[in-house]
């Protein structure tokens, strides 16, 4: 079993990686680091469990989820098998802490290597709760997700934080309902006390040193942004990116650049300027004339969503926005919001950048939890229902040239027709259930209220891509909830 494991450390802005000593506590000073002080664990509840098992587990699903208590994972937990938790702080600016469990096995008396108990790790951020790894020495741990493992989420939620004056937070092992029969000569008949806290007084900081070698260490960050945009250029979908620091691919700017320079319509207007201003005198019909040569052939279409993908990290999807009349803009434009606003958003010359700290963690917030939520929605509602969740970049309609939108895919089914699917992470609400959420968006018939912020936009989604229906997500950290939306003519 290796003693140490590799992790990136998501609290520096540069992704460092950590070389954490898990599990090889045979010596003392590995010993202390681990500690049964559970004052400073992150909030962990039921629904961190649920999303993480959602995402490693095939065999969970929502139905699962609702009679969570019958299965297995969670017997061993409410049968007291969690022999041992500890927990490593790590750092104190590190952004993750790491617990170590015992569990005993069910079906006999020592595992296969003749220990009384399977030793198993999971990392948890301090901030989120969110499970970033875990494993188990048990033959089906190596993913992270075997019942062991759950075992240890579901004694982790049951630990209750107590008040400072009821004195220090410690996990302490549960009793078990029932126990194995033993011989007599085994039995011990002493008198009940009560078990005394042990506080370890040592002071919880991992040492700065590395002990490897160099080529045992971590590698520098421009080598792994090196390897990882290789690896996005062999497979943009491989989901170790997710863990990997990487640079947007430039290979669809080189590809479709000059292409798409032609069709945004700065250059068609500049085109029609140079062929047609010169012979017309009225300015409203030289807007009408402009509007009657703007088109995209089919074609074009195709061309423009294959170039646009991947969005806000594609600057090509910036430029084709310029002078299009978004999706994202149509319930400003509903509501007489401001109209130097409005324009300047459409004419580019307000861009996504951020002007404030809260507007900057909120996108980074939504850009980090799209292709979570997206997981999860795929995980829980298309495994039984043959559902494929496909990205696209901007889509314009050839009938309505001035107007674009930028959906977070479409879902298609082998049995039903396909929908737009839009997900939202509200930062401000990410601390509450999904489901109030949705309901501050839907009236008294579940549907989507028409004075919802979302109404216009998915609307306007609908009727730029000529589909019936979309799926509206909304995500946060206790998970995600939907609602489908029909197209409203």
């Amino acid at each position: 079993m290796h003693a140490s494991y590799l992790i990136r450390d998501s609290g520096y802005p540069c992704q460092r990686y950590l070389m954490i000593p898990f599990l090889n506590t045979r010596t003392a000073e590995v010993r202390q680091r681990y500690v049964e002080d559970f004052s400073g664990v992150p909030d962990f509840s039921l629904y961190d469990i649920f999303n993480y098992l959602l995402l490693h587990r095939s065999d969970y699903d929502k139905r699962k989820l609702k009679a969570y208590k019958s299965a297995e994972d969670y017997r061993l937990f409410y049968d007291g098998h969690v022999q041992e938790m500890k927990v490593n702080y790590l750092k104190d600016d590190s952004s993750v802490c790491v617990f170590i469990g015992k569990v005993r096995p069910t079906q006999r008396a020592k595992t296969l290597t003749g220990k009384m108990t399977y030793q198993c790790w999971f990392v948890v951020e301090k901030t989120l709760g969110d499970v970033n790894a875990a494993y188990c020495e048990c033959p089906g741990g190596a993913d992270g997700a075997c019942r062991h493992v759950a075992a240890c989420f579901y004694e982790l939620d049951a630990f209750e934080k107590k008040s400072v004056t009821d004195g220090p937070c410690q996990w302490k092992k549960r009793k078990r309902e029932h126990d194995e029969p033993v011989e007599v000569e085994r039995m011990k008949i002493i008198k009940p006390r009560r078990m005394e806290a042990c506080v370890s007084s040592a002071d919880h900081v991992v040492s700065s040193f590395d002990p490897r070698q160099m080529v045992d260490r971590p590698a520098e960050d421009e080598k792994i942004k090196q390897f990882a945009s290789k690896l996005a250029q062999i497979n943009p979908e491989a989901r170790a990116l997710e863990f990997l620091p990487h640079e947007p691919v430039d290979v669809v700017q080189m590809d479709y650049s000059e292409a798409i320079q032609d069709l945004t319509i700065p250059t068609k207007a500049k085109y029609f300027k140079d062929k047609y201003v010169c012979l017309i005198d009225n300015e409203e019909d030289i807007v009408e004339k402009f509007m009657a040569t703007l088109s995209f052939s089919s074609d074009d279409v195709m061309l423009i969503s294959k170039a646009t993908q991947s969005q806000s990290s594609n600057n090509l999807w910036f430029t084709m926005r310029k002078r299009l009349i978004t999706a994202s803009n149509f319930q400003a434009i509903m509501n007489n919001e401001d109209p130097d606003l409005i324009c300047s958003r459409i004419i580019g010359s307000e861009s996504l950048s951020v002007k404030n700290k809260f507007q900057e963690m909120a996108l980074d917030w939504g850009r980090r939890k799209e292709s979570k939520a997206r997981n999860l929605y795929q995980t829980a509602h298309g495994l039984k229902r043959n559902k494929c969740i496909t990205e696209t970049g901007l889509v314009v309609n050839p009938k309505y040239p001035c107007i674009g939108c930028s959906p977070d895919g479409v879902i298609t089914c082998k049995c039903h027709e396909s929908k737009v699917i839009e997900i939202k992470c509200p930062f401000s609400l990410r601390n509450k259930s999904a489901k109030p959420v949705l309901h501050m968006q839907t009236n008294s018939d579940g549907q989507i209220d028409f004075s919802s912020q979302y109404y216009c936009q998915v609307q306007g989604q609908m009727g730029i891509m000529e589909m019936r229906k979309c799926d509206l997500v909304f995500y946060t950290k206790h998970g995600i909830e939907h609602v489908e939306v029909s197209f409203d003519e």
